[in-house]
């Protein structure tokens, strides 16, 4: 199973609309509203790059697991709330350092319904969308082998701009999502029930 779905879903469902599927991870309607590397984002939070792509979705909307993985931590700070989920793809990803068989999902500004090590299956729930004053969203973000540490998607400038990804398409480990979930494929057997 290909991430397609996701962006099938983005842009209003591919052949005719559909529902989407179950572990798409992308709410029902939901379009994105701040790209990954928006270069408007600076303007907003001098200093920084976005490393998440921004989804509209209504408050309470449930946020569905893209894959089978595994819970490696909660993120509760005020508004800056997530899920962070580990994830096994079939194919390794190549990185300047190697081939990477892990990624880690941030699903933010979420209020969560797993807890730290909870095994999630494709489509299962992982928390649902939180009020925010600066609009409701699932903030959705990638990295590739490294840990997610901080629910706060954004990362410095070098040199006052974004740094440009590597020859791996990677941005200080960072990738867009939209397309990663379009081109890769987890592996729905791990971890072992």
């Amino acid at each position: 199973i290909m991430f397609i779905l996701a962006v099938c879903t983005l842009i209003g469902g591919c052949g005719g609309g559909s529902k989407p599927a179950p572990g798409d991870g992308i709410p029902d309607g939901g379009v994105v509203s701040s790209p990954f590397k928006d270069p408007n984002y600076a303007d907003y939070y001098p200093g920084k790059w976005h490393s998440a792509a921004d989804i509209t979705a209504a408050v309470d909307t449930p946020v569905l697991a893209e894959a089978r993985g595994q819970v490696e931590r909660l993120i509760l700070a005020g508004m800056h709330t997530a899920v962070i989920v580990k994830h096994r793809l079939m194919e390794p990803y190549q990185t300047a350092s190697g081939p990477e068989q892990y990624v880690h999902v941030m699903y933010g500004a979420v209020d969560p319904s797993v807890t730290g090590g909870d095994v999630v299956d494709v489509g299962d729930q992982v928390g649902t969308v939180i009020f925010r004053a600066d609009g409701s969203r699932l903030q959705l973000a990638v990295r590739i082998g490294e840990d997610i540490t901080s629910a706060y998607p954004m990362q410095n400038l070098v040199g006052g701009q974004i740094p440009p990804a590597d020859a791996y398409g990677l941005t200080d480990g960072w990738i867009d999502p939209i397309d990663f979930f379009a081109t890769h494929a987890p592996d729905n057997n791990w971890p072992e029930p």
